[in-house]
């Protein structure tokens, strides 16, 4: 009998039991764990925490055994952490803090490529106006030029536009008909039935308008 009561309490002493941690005095490095459907708080020091990833706090959820200490009071030992209350709360927290880093960054990146994208010119018109008045004279001087080479090059191309709008097909298939070599070369491009290329090599009337 006596045998068997110390297998129960050997038993009972390794027993894990779960309560809430209750009571901690951070400075001190003890506190009370209060059981589970219990009143009844027992003593439970820094020491006895198997997990050293953070430290304890009040409504940490534990599991702990009992065991008793020198001078013979029971105390917890073994403790280790569990999903708890303020578990929860420090994980949502650093989540909701992650979120929020993660919208700041989003924000920061799109304000940078929008400063990249804005026309200098907006700032310089502020800034430095100097600058933005030599781009206007600039631009207008740059005008001017632009066209006079415009209409340098249309009046190198008008004689000829000219001569080939002064021709037109009326007929004439033959040399003799023919009072240029620009109206002989004309009719051969454009008019249908010429005879005035005999040896087809593209250059008509050689004899008597294109002669080279």
């Amino acid at each position: 009998m006596l045998s068997r009561l110390r297998c129960l309490r050997k038993f009972n002493d390794r027993m894990r039991f779960q309560g809430k941690i209750d009571s901690w005095n951070e400075a001190r490095g003890f506190g009370f764990i209060q059981r589970n459907g219990g009143n009844d708080k027992l003593f439970v020091h820094i020491s006895a925490f198997t997990q050293r990833q953070r430290k304890p706090s009040n409504g940490d959820i534990v599991t702990y055994e009992v065991s008793k200490a020198k001078d013979g009071r029971s105390q917890a030992s073994n403790v280790e952490f569990v999903i708890g209350r303020n578990s929860v709360s420090q994980s949502e927290n650093g989540s909701a803090w992650g979120r929020v880093a993660m919208i700041g960054l989003v924000v920061i990146v799109s304000i940078v490529a929008y400063i990249k994208h804005v026309p200098q010119k907006l700032f310089y018109s502020e800034t430095h106006p100097e600058v933005v008045a030599s781009d206007i004279q600039s631009s207008e001087l740059q005008a001017p030029l632009a066209s006079s080479l415009l209409k340098s090059e249309s009046q190198s191309l008008a004689p000829s536009v000219e001569s080939s709008s002064s021709f037109r097909c009326e007929g004439k298939t033959h040399c003799s008909q023919m009072t240029s070599c620009d109206e002989a070369k004309f009719y051969l491009r454009n008019c249908p039935s010429t005879e005035m290329d005999g040896d087809s090599d593209g250059i008509p009337c050689e004899s008597q308008w294109c002669k080279f």
